[in-house]
């Protein structure tokens, strides 16, 4: 007996649950490189603030997609964990610039060798082909997910 197709809403649903799973995971290890410091959302800000000389608060919560206070409460976070330094934006005294502190360095650094090497054990049977279309669907999704939120 041949087993039935999985229908669409239950292939959508595996997705979303195997997308959990990887989440779960990484966002665990990332824990653990942080000794437990990193909240959900911390490394996505991180990852952000790796790729700057320094953004301001405002500039952050737009691109994450928070709310200024949430963005606030994350730098004080961050901050005291000695990942990120605060300063006053050079132009706008209201407004304050974060940037990374060395350990924060270091810290993104060990995330992206970890991701990297979950990654690669997670697609290593994985042809190129399929890798790629995943990309796709993934960048699709995600950004879905990112208009729904405004």
């Amino acid at each position: 007996m041949t087993p039935e197709p999985f229908s669409r809403p239950d292939l959508e649903l595996g997705i979303l649950a195997a997308f959990d799973a990887i989440c779960a995971r990484v966002a665990d290890e990332m824990r653990g490189l942080a000794d437990g410091a990193l909240a959900h959302g911390d490394m996505r800000t991180l990852n952000l603030l790796a790729g700057s000389r320094g953004m301001a608060q405002g500039e952050m919560a737009a691109r994450l997609g928070l709310s200024a206070v949430g963005v606030s409460r994350q730098m004080e976070a961050l901050e005291r964990a000695g990942l990120i330094e605060r300063r006053p934006h050079q132009f706008d005294r209201r407004s304050k610039v974060a940037a990374l502190t060395a350990d924060g360095q270091a810290l993104v650094l060990r995330m992206r060798q970890r991701s990297g090497e979950l990654a690669r054990d997670l697609f290593r049977d994985t042809p190129d082909e399929r890798l790629a279309m995943l990309g796709v669907v993934s960048a699709q999704a995600a950004g879905r997910l990112s208009n729904a939120r405004r």
